[in-house]
């Protein structure tokens, strides 16, 4: 199970490479290679929140199914959703 959620991660944080400046996308990458998967996501988030990145709402429901596999707090993507409006 937790392998599945990782490889979920990994696909994610691989799918938002071409919204993210090269050294952030390197940075997450390099949290899953030491098996941080859940750091990973979470950066991913404040990446795309802090930089005012896009996020797509497609990738935003994979970040929330992914985070809920994770047993993450929703706090972690609900300024995503809170930034949509801004």
């Amino acid at each position: 199970m937790k392998s599945s959620i990782n490889r979920r991660t990994l696909a994610l944080i691989q799918s938002a490479q071409d919204l993210l400046p090269e050294d952030e996308f390197l940075r997450l990458m390099e949290y899953v290679e030491f098996n941080e998967h859940g750091l990973a996501l979470e950066h991913l988030c404040d990446i795309l929140f802090e930089l005012g990145l896009p996020c797509p709402s497609e990738m935003l429901g994979q970040i929330k199914q992914v985070g809920l596999a994770r047993n993450m707090e929703p706090s972690i993507w609900a300024k995503l959703e809170a930034g949509r409006d801004r």
